[in-house]
C-alpha cells in the first residue's frame, strides 16, 4: 500500500526546535542549534520555541521530552518539531507511534 502525503506550507508555521545531548561524546546542544536555526530559516519556519535537553533516550523516564510532547499535543495548529538526526528526537518504536499520532 502506498502511503500518501500531504504538502504543507512552511511559511510563518512554528517551530520547536530541539536539540539533545546525552552524554559528552556527541555535538554540544550548541553546535545542534546552530545547523537547526540555519535549516529553520531556509524553510522559513517561525521560532518558536528552542528546547536543549540533557537527557538519555534510552536510560530512565525522559521528563522534559515528555513536557514538550504534551506542548505539542495541545496545540491548535500544526507545529513543526526540528531536530539535527532523528536520532536526537526518538530511539525506540514507541515514540514512532507518538510521532505518527501528531
Amino acid at each position: 500500500m502506498r502511503k500518501s502525503w500531504t504538502v504543507i506550507n512552511t511559511n510563518n508555521m512554528k517551530a520547536i526546535i530541539l536539540a539533545r545531548e546525552s552524554d559528552k561524546n556527541q555535538d554540544s546542544n550548541d553546535a545542534q542549534l546552530s545547523r537547526i536555526l540555519d535549516y529553520v530559516k531556509g524553510k522559513g519556519l517561525e521560532e518558536w520555541k528552542v528546547i536543549k535537553l540533557k537527557e538519555s533516550s534510552t536510560k530512565g523516564y525522559r521528563t522534559k521530552f515528555q513536557e514538550n510532547i504534551e506542548v505539542i499535543k495541545k496545540s491548535k495548529e500544526t507545529i513543526a518539531v526540528v531536530v539535527d538526526t532523528v536520532d536526537r528526537l526518538q530511539r525506540s518504536f514507541r515514540e514512532s507511534v507518538i510521532f505518527d499520532e501528531l
